[in-house]
């Protein structure tokens, strides 16, 4: 059990990957490996108590189940997690969140995450031609018929699903019909660029920074101006909106000074990392919580550089207006791109270009308000 010294430190949320295992095989995917390794209850619930103990009970803990595709690791694996924080950890505050390609969303996972308070996140690209060009079974075929079914099920039965989608090439060009299939079936969505890891993505996929911040501009505007308020949010750009506004960073992950306060991810096999997206980085891994304490994960150089990381980019930033909002954004989006994490965000001159935009439409709606008044 790890002592805490300091009661004002900040609680950690983790990232867990129960499994790498995916049903899937979207072209773009960033984890390149998937093998079949599970997280045995065990480990499981080692995390668990590393975690809670490590964190303030009166303040909030996320959860947050990843993959793979997490739902692979079966519903017992859940009921146990779920019924031994219950039992072991009745005063802590728990807040479980899952991210689902949602081919498995049946009757029984919609139970269970009504019962347990699971927030429920389904990645859907769009309509059926746009989401069935990426995201395929590993037979090749397109995924959208059963997602889009079950998302609507799971909504009849009262569970509202957020979705997520990946913007590529495909997507340049359709970007209005984008937010108008969310905007007529009522579903608050978030969009992130596809992370390009090798030569072929970037080429077959990847958008430039100025495509992408004209994809953000476009749908923080179709957001902004709803005819009717049909999607109550739009993800990341009501983030961008609460950061103009506070002049500061909305809690937005990728603009946070620095994630690695907030956020550990682990792998099936216990190695920790900052973030899911670095999984399989033996380099900037903090080590293994199957055979180290949480503490000693917390104390790894590799964990210091991502702490200090702001530190570095500074200088490269002073001149900026935004830099108080962005930090130089994503660690992992700065690797992808440079190989080191102490780059900025390759999507730096987007952001610039997007905070503007957000930052001037605001403006300028409020002093209409003020004239009508």
């Amino acid at each position: 059990m790890i002592k805490i010294e300091d009661s004002h430190h900040q609680n950690l949320h983790a990232i867990i990957m129960p499994t790498k295992t995916c049903n899937l095989a979207c072209t773009y995917c960033y984890v390149l490996e998937k093998p079949s390794e599970r997280m045995s209850l065990l480990l499981a619930e080692r995390v668990i108590n590393e975690l809670l103990n490590y964190n303030n009970p009166a303040e909030l803990t996320r959860l947050i189940w990843h993959g793979g595709e997490p739902l692979m690791a079966g519903l017992p694996f859940y009921r146990h997690v779920c019924k031994y924080i219950q039992e072991k950890y009745p005063n802590h505050r728990i807040e479980h969140l899952i991210q689902t390609n949602g081919t498995l969303l049946n009757d029984r996972w919609i139970d269970f995450f009504l019962e347990n308070n699971f927030n429920v996140g389904v990645s859907l690209d769009g309509w059926k031609e746009l989401n069935d060009a990426c995201r395929k079974t590993r037979n090749g075929r397109g995924t959208f018929d059963i997602v889009f079914r079950n998302i609507m099920h799971a909504r009849e039965r009262g569970l509202v699903a957020g979705v997520l989608a990946v913007v590529t090439r495909k997507s340049l060009g359709y970007i209005e019909e984008l937010f108008e299939f969310f905007y007529q079936n009522k579903l608050d969505f978030g969009f992130h660029p596809v992370t390009s890891l090798t030569p072929e993505i970037d080429r077959e996929l990847g958008i430039s920074w100025d495509e992408f911040a004209d994809v953000s501009t476009k749908l923080f505007e179709m957001g902004f101006f709803q005819p009717e308020p049909r999607v109550t949010a739009v993800t990341p750009t009501l983030h961008y909106a609460m950061a103009v506004m506070m002049g500061t960073s909305s809690g937005f992950c990728v603009f946070d000074k620095s994630c690695a306060h907030e956020y550990i991810s682990i792998e099936p096999s216990g190695r920790v990392h900052v973030c899911d997206r670095f999984a399989d980085n033996d380099e900037l891994s903090y080590g293994n919580l199957s055979k180290i304490s949480l503490e000693q994960i917390l104390n790894s150089p590799v964990r210091q550089i991502f702490l200090n990381r702001w530190d570095n980019l500074e200088k490269e930033c002073y001149d900026c207006e935004w830099k108080l909002i962005c930090y130089g954004g994503c660690p992992h989006d700065a690797y992808a791109k440079t190989g080191s994490i102490l780059s900025r965000d390759s999507n730096c001159e987007a952001y610039k270009h997007i905070f503007t935009y957000v930052s001037e439409t605001i403006s300028r709606e409020l002093k209409r308000d003020e004239v009508v008044k």
